[in-house]
């Protein structure tokens, strides 16, 4: 049987154990100092992040997830005949949203619609709140289309 796939990028501010507990897949951003890229969440914490700040006197830049990577996360979740709901950061504030679109397009139809694209037009704690409904949605059952549509009422 089918599930929904919530996955979300790192800007969504959601502690590792909430993550877990919702069971929600995290894509990274890239954090990058000068010509070192660290993996946001995942090689590098916000400790970490102001640390460097400090140490370099420079202020990081950071890159949204590839598209390639964006293919590998929705290839290894649609494997098992599931959906999948992708929200990151706003589509205005990051090329995340479209190189996801961009990435999806290179799927074969099948599998292209069963992701679900969702436009936080947020970021930080506004995403990680919107994504907590997405759950309670997915929780109580709703297919990924039905989640889509409430989803939508609420962003």
């Amino acid at each position: 049987m089918s599930k929904v796939i919530v996955i979300a990028d790192s800007t969504c501010d959601l502690s590792k154990e909430i993550l877990q507990e919702r069971d929600i897949k995290l894509l990274p951003l890239k954090v990058c100092f000068n010509t070192t890229e660290y993996r946001d969440v995942l090689d590098i914490n916000p400790k970490q992040l102001f640390e460097k700040v400090e140490q370099l006197n420079v202020l990081p830049k950071s890159a949204a997830a590839t598209i390639d990577e964006f293919i590998n996360i929705f290839e290894k979740y649609l494997e098992e005949d599931n959906e999948i709901i992708y929200m990151g950061i706003g589509s205005k504030l990051s090329s995340s949203y479209q190189n996801a679109h961009i990435a999806i397009s290179s799927l074969d139809d099948d599998k292209a619609n069963r992701i679900h694209l969702i436009d936080s037009d947020n970021l930080s704690t506004g995403i990680g709140l919107q994504l907590l409904k997405i759950c309670d949605f997915r929780d109580q059952g709703m297919s990924a289309t039905e989640i889509v549509k409430k989803a939508k009422e609420i962003t």
